[in-house]
C-alpha cells in the first residue's frame, strides 16, 4: 500500500507541538506521527474500534465514577482521544453521508448546515464582536472558524486539563487568534463562566454528572441575545455518557431560549 504523507494544517501544528513538548526536531516527530496515523488511520472504524475496547479494559474500575474519577480516566486516554480529535480534520464524507445530506438539504430547501447557520447569524448582527464561550471544546473547530472569521473575537476554551486543550490553545495561538482556557479539573469541577455573546456547547452534557449546573453557568454567562449553539439530544447509554437523559436541559431551553435552527439558540 502507498503511504500518504500529506499533512493538513492542523497536523502539521500537531507536529510542532509535540517536537516542542518533547524537545525533539520537527523532522523527527513528523516522521514518527506519520508512522502512526498509516498505522492506526485514526479516522478508520477499526481506530475507533480501537478506543471502545480501551474503554471497555477500564469500564469496571469506573463504574458510577464521581467527576473526580472522570477526570483521572480522561488523563488516562488522552493520547488516544487527541488523535481521534485529529482525524475530524481530514475525514472524507461516505457516499452515504452524502445521500443523507442531500436528503435532509430536499426536506428542508436549507443548504446551510447549523455551524454555517451560525456564522451566517453572526455576520447578520453588525458591528458585533464575538465573545465565545467554547464548553467542551475539544480543538475547538468552530470557534477556530469563527476567530478566523471575525477580527478581534475572544475564544475562551474550556475543557478537562489534558493534551488536547493544550494543543487546542497552542493551535489557535499559532494562527494568532485571541484565546483563553479555563481548565475544568478536581478543584474545579462546574466553573463559572466569562460574559459571553456566543456559546458552543455540543455533545458535552452527556458527559457530566450534572448537566443543569452547566446549562446554569452558562445562562447565567450568556448576555440577552446571545447566541447558543449545541445539541441536546437523548443519548445512548454506553461507557463515559454519565448523563444521558437531557430532558431537564431541554426544558430549561425553553424557559431560557427561542430556538432560531437546528442546535441554535437565542437567549431571551
Amino acid at each position: 500500500m502507498k503511504k500518504m504523507h500529506n499533512m493538513v494544517a492542523l497536523e502539521e501544528s500537531f507536529v510542532r507541538f509535540i517536537s516542542e513538548k518533547n524537545s525533539q526536531t520537527i523532522g523527527k516527530t513528523r516522521e514518527a506521527y506519520l508512522e502512526i496515523r498509516e498505522r492506526f488511520d485514526f479516522s478508520s472504524k477499526k481506530y475507533r474500534s480501537l478506543c471502545e475496547n480501551v474503554h471497555s479494559l477500564h469500564e469496571m474500575f469506573y463504574l458510577e465514577a464521581d467527576d473526580v474519577k472522570l477526570f483521572n480516566l480522561y488523563d488516562k486516554l488522552e493520547y488516544l482521544h487527541v488523535l481521534r480529535h485529529l482525524s475530524y480534520s481530514f475525514e472524507k464524507k461516505t457516499f452515504l453521508t452524502k445521500i443523507k445530506h442531500f436528503l435532509k438539504t430536499l426536506i428542508t430547501r436549507d443548504i446551510k448546515s447549523s455551524q454555517e447557520h451560525l456564522l451566517y447569524l453572526l455576520h447578520e448582527q453588525k458591528n458585533v464582536v464575538p465573545i465565545v464561550v467554547d464548553y467542551g471544546a475539544g480543538l475547538g473547530r468552530l470557534s477556530f472558524e469563527i476567530g478566523r472569521q471575525f477580527t478581534n473575537t475572544q475564544i475562551y476554551l474550556i475543557d478537562i486539563d489534558s493534551v488536547v486543550l493544550r494543543f487546542a490553545e497552542f493551535y489557535f495561538k499559532e494562527n494568532l487568534l485571541n484565546v483563553a482556557t479555563i481548565k475544568v479539573d478536581g478543584n474545579n469541577l462546574y466553573p463559572v463562566l466569562p460574559d459571553c455573546n456566543v456559546c458552543i456547547c455540543s455533545e458535552v452534557l452527556e458527559h457530566v454528572n450534572a448537566p443543569i449546573q452547566v446549562f446554569n453557568n452558562i445562562v447565567n454567562s450568556l448576555q440577552s441575545g446571545g447566541l447558543l449553539y449545541g445539541d441536546f439530544e437523548d443519548h445512548l447509554e454506553e461507557f463515559l455518557h454519565v448523563s444521558t437523559d437531557l430532558s431537564d436541559i431541554r426544558n430549561a431551553l425553553k424557559d431560557h431560549f427561542d430556538k432560531v435552527f437546528d442546535c441554535i439558540y437565542r437567549k431571551k
